[in-house]
C-alpha cells in the first residue's frame, strides 16, 4: 500500500531584526559567560574550557569574548589565541554589519 499524504514542506521564514538582535545579544552574554567560567576554572585548578570552544565561541560573540578578556584579564598573554580572538571578533562584527545592512 502506498503512501498518498503529501510530504510536509518546511517554510522558510525569515528573521526580524529583533530576532536577530535577540540571538545576537544571546550569543554575546553565552560567550561572555564562558569566558568568566573559563577564568574561574583556571584559578581554581577546575576542568578548563578547550581554547577551540573559546575561539568558536569568540565566532558567534566577538563583542562578549573581547569583553569578557578585557574584564576578566583572560587569555591576554597568549599571544596566538590574542592574535586568533581579535580576528574572529572583526569577522563576527563585519557579518553582523553586512547582515543589518542587508537586512535594513
Amino acid at each position: 500500500r502506498r503512501c498518498t499524504k503529501t510530504p510536509s514542506r518546511a517554510v522558510f521564514m525569515p528573521l526580524s531584526l529583533p530576532d536577530l538582535g535577540l540571538i545576537w545579544l544571546t550569543a554575546n552574554v553565552l560567550t561572555f559567560v564562558v569566558f568568566g567560567w573559563d577564568k574561574i576554572a583556571a584559578q581554581s585548578g577546575w576542568s578548563r574550557v578547550p581554547e577551540t570552544n573559546l575561539l568558536m565561541l569568540t565566532l558567534i560573540g566577538g563583542l562578549g569574548a573581547m569583553s569578557a578578556s578585557s574584564l576578566f584579564r583572560h587569555k591576554t598573554r597568549k599571544h596566538p589565541f590574542r592574535q586568533y580572538a581579535v580576528g574572529l571578533a572583526a569577522l563576527h562584527l563585519v557579518a553582523c554589519a553586512v547582515g543589518f545592512i542587508l537586512l535594513a
